[in-house]
């Protein structure tokens, strides 16, 4: 053992000094680990004990439909899709070289957990549409517990189904808006295969005439994109008649407040002058040429108030209309909107008209790879009338915003 005494003095504070700076960095370390752990189980804590907002309700309404699934239940439901979408054929093969290629994109292995993250975040969008919160908000205070009696069983036999249904049409919508050729490659399949039936022999009056409303616009879009040039009014008269289609059904079902925020919507189209006070404007190709911005005025609200009207419209159709025809609006790649709400019209038509030629698929085709989803009804004269008052009381703000009588007039599109 070496003598302290041979080792000079200054080696012995450096040493020391290196000791106790150590022993203070580990220390300092272990309180601030303590600190961030305490305020992180008080903001764990805090947020356990506030209150469920109305989408959140629903988003855990919904997800315990889903604990069933597997991977594998998954993969096969996802193909189901493609198939009652006519982009994959019986033996599982993509119909055109442009889905082959973001094949992965389009079917990503999936668990159920994140079909529930999914949920989760269907339902943060949606609470970011003050509209459709007010409408939620008043639907929660309503008695629904006869509702959730009819319900209970059913949920777990088609709910499962329509989240599904809706996560393969967001991946399509998302490569549609992403992918050059994805948006025309789906569009010649449908109308190959429209075509060769003969829509109009099989189909009922009114699907017909939703169809073609629906095609026409996007058509006219396809064309646009591909010559790189898109008329300044284009829209303009398309938009509000396919409205005033489902504003005449509101009157004629007596929804005269949902009917009324449809009205609003019609007489705020796109495509018109420039405007620096309402953002509202002549339609444009995106930069990317892969989009159709519609500039309505306050384009955010417009969008907002479209939502919210549209699922009050579609509540009024219970058994007669697919649960599809809810998670089409709601699918984060048509109603995140919040970056460019130029483009909430053009990537929704295109999910529509998906939607559109997959019910045709269920409804009217023998070889259906999918159980249709219709017999789930989820309609309640509770839920339609708080629709219907709140978006009256919507439209009216929406207009007084135009009008210039609000105090929020500063958006922009």
């Amino acid at each position: 053992m070496k003598n302290l005494r041979h080792i000079p003095t200054i080696t012995i504070e450096k040493k020391c000094k290196k000791l106790i700076n150590s022993f203070i960095t580990t220390l300092s370390i272990t309180f601030l680990i303590l600190n961030i752990t305490s305020e992180s189980c008080a903001f764990d804590e805090h947020e356990r004990s506030a209150p469920l907002t109305p989408e959140e309700k629903i988003a855990d309404w919904i997800k315990p439909t889903l604990t069933h699934l597997t991977p594998e239940i998954i993969n096969k439901k996802m193909e189901e899709k493609f198939r009652g979408l006519k982009l994959m054929d019986h033996n599982g093969k993509w119909v055109n070289p442009a889905f082959t290629s973001i094949a992965n994109e389009l079917i990503p292995p999936l668990e159920k957990e994140d079909l529930s993250d999914f949920v989760d975040n269907m339902a943060r969008i949606a609470a970011d549409n003050p509209y459709l919160h007010k409408v939620l908000v008043k639907i929660m205070g309503s008695d629904l517990s006869h509702l959730n009696t009819k319900t209970r069983e059913e949920k777990y036999k088609f709910v499962p189904d329509a989240i599904i249904f809706a996560k393969a049409l967001d991946n399509l919508t998302y490569a549609a808006r992403r992918h050059d050729g994805i948006l025309e490659a789906s569009y010649n399949v449908w109308e190959e295969r429209q075509k060769g039936i003969g829509i109009w022999r099989v189909a009922s009056i009114p699907f017909c005439i939703k169809f073609f409303s629906v095609r026409y616009p996007l058509s006219r879009a396809i064309d646009s994109m591909r010559c790189g040039h898109i008329q300044e009014n284009q829209f303009n008269s398309i938009l509000p008649i396919n409205i005033l289609e489902a504003t005449l059904f509101d009157l004629y079902k007596g929804n005269f407040g949902n009917a009324y925020a449809g009205w609003q919507l019609a007489i705020n189209p796109p495509g018109m002058k420039y405007n620096p006070i309402t953002g509202a404007g002549p339609t444009k190709l995106s930069k990317d040429g892969k989009a159709c911005q519609l500039y309505m005025p306050f384009c955010k609200s417009w969008n907002d108030l479209y939502c919210s009207w549209n699922l009050g419209f579609v509540a009024g159709f219970s058994k007669s209309i697919s649960l599809n025809y809810i998670s089409k609006l709601l699918i984060p790649s048509v109603n995140d909107y919040r970056e460019t709400p130029s483009e909430y019209i053009f990537n929704r038509t295109f999910a529509l008209y998906a939607t559109l030629n997959y019910e045709f698929t269920q409804s009217y085709e023998s070889d259906s790879a999918v159980k249709s989803v219709d017999e789930f009804d989820y309609s309640d004269p509770a839920i339609i009338r708080c629709f219907d008052s709140v978006n009256r009381e919507n439209a009216i703000n929406y207009r007084e915003k135009v009008q210039g009588r609000s105090n929020h007039t500063t958006e922009h599109a």
